[in-house]
């Protein structure tokens, strides 16, 4: 199995990732000869298609090469995520009134609705097996209530797993499938991480202390879960938390309160952490550490780098996006910031979802 894991794609609205927590393994069916005959696939959004600015899914290989068209719309995607056989792809967008999930496969063929509701959905994550979406639908009930719910890949099956009057957001799947991370409000400016089982059952508070956590990842070995908080010098920290001892450790404990650490991400070896650092320049820094929080380094710096960015399948790649001229290209680069290789042209918008 390999195991993928990116940032999260807008810094203001955290909808819009991906997560970044996401597991596929290797390809397992032909949908399409193009897609499938690397073992790696780039998924990215480009705006060189479209009439009013909105960008459509693509992939190419890790070289750039095989560059592939997936949707054909006016609609604005988010949430991208390649299914774990890399056969099909789910994502969010206004196709027909609302803001609902849509699965299509691989090769632009078979379009499929999956939900449709009057609400939003974001944040979409496949199942280890293909056969189910996880996902977070916005204003359930009433106006800023976020709930959190499964769904068969074929739109059936839907279910509320939280199903509560309190604000459920974040969630991701441990690489096992069996187990649900996600946070939850429990007080004023105050957010804890929870585990669930991936029914919905046995729901565990795993964090303590005030502030609010945000997208909580899951370690590879599923012993960890990494996330990100206001930590003690008033700016945003990475932080773990031991899923069986519920033990809180601040990994970066920065001093600047005018920077703040951006979706933290393991590497698929589980031996290192990606995050962003932002201060007064909203593009960010990338940055790489060990898994314990030394050897931090900085791997882009505001001239390279954005927080949209994701590791390798093999954890010595990391892809990423930068703004050039008003237009962003995919790139990409090896784990220590060496040998950085723009991918697209820079004629058009560019936006890198993740290396699969």
């Amino acid at each position: 199995m390999r195991v993928k894991f990116g940032f999260g794609f807008v810094l203001a609205v955290f909808s819009v990732l991906v997560t970044d927590c996401v597991k596929h393994i290797s390809p397992a069916a032909a949908l399409n000869p193009e897609v499938l005959s690397s073992p790696d696939l780039i998924l990215y959004a480009d705006s060189g298609y479209s009439t009013n600015g909105t960008r459509e899914i693509c992939t190419m290989k890790p070289d750039g090469s095989s560059k592939k068209r997936v949707t054909t719309n006016t609609a604005e995607e988010s949430c991208q995520v390649l299914s774990p056989d890399m056969t099909k792809i789910a994502f969010c967008a206004n196709l027909e009134g609302t803001d609902d999930i849509y699965v299509i496969n691989a090769d632009g063929t078979g379009l499929l609705r999956i939900t449709n509701s009057t609400e939003t959905e974001a944040g979409v994550m496949w199942s280890a097996d293909n056969s189910k979406l996880l996902f977070e639908r916005h204003n359930v009930g009433t106006a800023g209530n976020t709930e959190i719910f499964t769904v068969n890949a074929n739109g059936t099956g839907e279910l509320n797993l939280t199903n509560n009057s309190v604000l459920d957001q974040h969630p991701c799947w441990s690489a096992d499938g069996q187990k649900i991370a996600y946070v939850t409000y429990t007080g004023a400016n105050e957010t804890q991480v929870f585990v669930m089982n991936a029914d919905g059952s046995n729901k565990t508070q795993i964090t303590t202390g005030a502030h609010e956590k945000f997208s909580p990842v899951w370690s590879p070995d599923g012993s960890m879960i990494l996330y990100y908080s206001v930590g003690t010098n008033a700016c945003f920290d990475a932080f773990t938390v031991n899923v069986a001892t519920h033990v809180q450790v601040n990994l970066t404990n920065l001093s600047a309160a005018s920077s703040g650490v951006f979706y933290p991400v393991w590497s698929p070896d589980g031996t290192k952490i990606m995050y962003a650092l932002t201060d007064s320049n909203p593009s960010g820094e990338i940055f790489v550490m060990n898994a314990d929080g030394s050897g931090s380094v900085k791997v882009a710096d505001y001239a390279d780098g954005s927080i949209h960015a994701g590791w390798s399948p093999d954890s010595t790649g990391i892809v990423f996006y930068r703004n050039i001229g008003g237009n962003s290209k995919v790139c990409k680069m090896k784990a220590d910031g060496s040998e950085k290789t723009e991918l697209t042209d820079g004629i058009s918008n560019c936006v890198a979802f993740g290396w699969y």
